[in-house]
């Protein structure tokens, strides 16, 4: 039988690794990415499972539809890759470190989203390396099939990261 889950695991650890070497060359990949994981935590929120089809399926479609706004809207692209990339990151930090924010949580990842934007806007190259590079380490440390502790995920996560934008940064033409 097929295992659906196993090979969609597969696929963004891949897709992390794509990611945090030609993030910002792919930055259509970057965007559909942030979108599967946008779905993917919007599905669990009503589903509460993880391994479920449903999930996983309504991920993909909000992953694609986003591939395919960036692609056709390359303009707007770039302050909805700040706006959604901004809000995304204040919420997974939010999530990740546990922090009670209360009734302000929306408030904290509506800042980081507009912050996103203003930032994207001006300094688009260095965002989507970063970005990218984070988006990057975040899928392969979550998704790669070992069993870290916490602390040694934390240290993958800054290796990957600091790679990333190491590798991607010296990708980028010079200039004169």
């Amino acid at each position: 039988m097929l295992n659906i889950q196993g090979i969609v695991i597969n696929i963004l650890v891949i897709v992390g690794a794509v990611l945090l070497i030609l993030g910002r060359k792919l930055y259509w990949l970057l965007i559909g990415a942030m979108g599967f994981m946008i779905g993917f935590s919007i599905a669990n929120q009503f589903i509460r499972d993880e391994t479920s089809l449903i999930s996983i399926g309504i991920a993909i479609v909000v992953g694609v539809i986003f591939a395919i706004l960036v692609y056709y809207l390359q303009r707007f692209a770039i302050v909805l890759v700040g706006l959604v990339g901004g809000g995304y990151l204040v919420s997974i930090s939010i999530n990740s470190l546990s922090l009670n924010t209360g009734q302000y949580y929306w408030l904290f990842v509506l800042g980081g989203a507009i912050i996103g934007a203003v930032l994207f806007s001006y300094i688009f190259d260095w965002m989507l390396i970063i970005l990218s590079s984070i988006m990057g380490a975040v899928l392969i440390v979550k998704y790669l099939p070992i069993p870290f502790e916490p602390q040694w995920m934390v240290l993958v996560f800054i290796i990957l990261l600091f790679l990333g934008v190491w590798i991607q940064s010296s990708m980028m033409p010079r200039k004169k």
